[in-house]
Parts: C-alpha cells; sequence; structure tokens
C-alpha cells in the first residue's frame, strides 16, 4: 500500500513539475508577441507605453486611424490601442489599464461607432481567451476585473 501511495504521490509530483514548467514557457511564448490583439496586449501589460497620442475603439479605429499619419499630424508619438469589436467597456478597461501604470497621455481619440454603447460583441471571449495569460500574474488586470465587474 505504501507503495501504491508513493507512486501516486511521485506521478503527482511529476505532473505538478510538468504543469509548472509548461506553464511558464507558454507566458514567456506570449510576452513574445508584437502582432494582433496580443501584441496590443503585451504592450499593455508588459511594454513601455509612451506614446504621448493613444487611438481607443473598435476595428474601425484599426483601419481608419494610421499611427504614422497620426503623429505627422500631432507632432507627438501615436500607438492605436485598438480592438475591433469590442464595446465602450474594453475602451475603458485599456484607457484605465494605461493610468493606472502610471502613464497619462496628452491625447486620447476615441472612435465611437454603431456598435460601442450595445451588445457584448466579442466582450466574452476578450476577457477569458485573450486576457488569460495575462491576468495570471497581473495583479493590475485582477484588481481591474472584480472592482469593474467585468465578467468572463
Amino acid at each position: 500500500m505504501k507503495k501504491y501511495i508513493l507512486k501516486i504521490c511521485l506521478f503527482i509530483l511529476i505532473f505538478y513539475i510538468l504543469d509548472y514548467g509548461l506553464s511558464l514557457v507558454i507566458r514567456e511564448g506570449y510576452k513574445k508577441i508584437n502582432l494582433g490583439i496580443k501584441g496590443k496586449l503585451n504592450k499593455l501589460y508588459y511594454g513601455n507605453i509612451d506614446e504621448k497620442v493613444i487611438i481607443l475603439g473598435s476595428s474601425r479605429a484599426v483601419c481608419h486611424f494610421n499611427s504614422v499619419v497620426m503623429e505627422n499630424i500631432y507632432k507627438k508619438s501615436t500607438y492605436n490601442f485598438g480592438i475591433g469589436a469590442a464595446p465602450i467597456r474594453e475602451h475603458h478597461f485599456v484607457l484605465d489599464t494605461i493610468i493606472k501604470r502610471g502613464y497619462l497621455p496628452s491625447h486620447v481619440i476615441y472612435n465611437i461607432g454603431i456598435n460601442t454603447f450595445g451588445g457584448e460583441g466579442r466582450s466574452a471571449s476578450f476577457h477569458y481567451i485573450d486576457q488569460q495569460p495575462y491576468y495570471i500574474d497581473n495583479n493590475m488586470l485582477r484588481y481591474i476585473i472584480k472592482n469593474r465587474g467585468y465578467r468572463y
């Protein structure tokens, strides 16, 4: 019986070590992505946000605002944090996260479209699938989600 319990404990220990190691590899891999939504979220949580003009909005903000053109207009560095099919609470989440990190941009451009205030958009997937790797090791994200009432 002792051998059986020892084997079970050893199996659980090996499984835990493999799970922890794989989790670390996946999280580090996520941090290296710099394109698309994951790239924007990496910049939001791990990057150095020093742009003076921040663009927020749905896919219209992503497609219609070119950061290079905006930099030429404003003569200030610009970053487009637009996320496709995102309702306004997700834009607020991004801006709130930027401000909680201690950065206050000089200009914030909100692109407001027909679906900005209605519906869930891709809200459920945004907060569960896209945010999950960051939720594990980001105390600020957990705080914001718990205090703002975001749900999965």
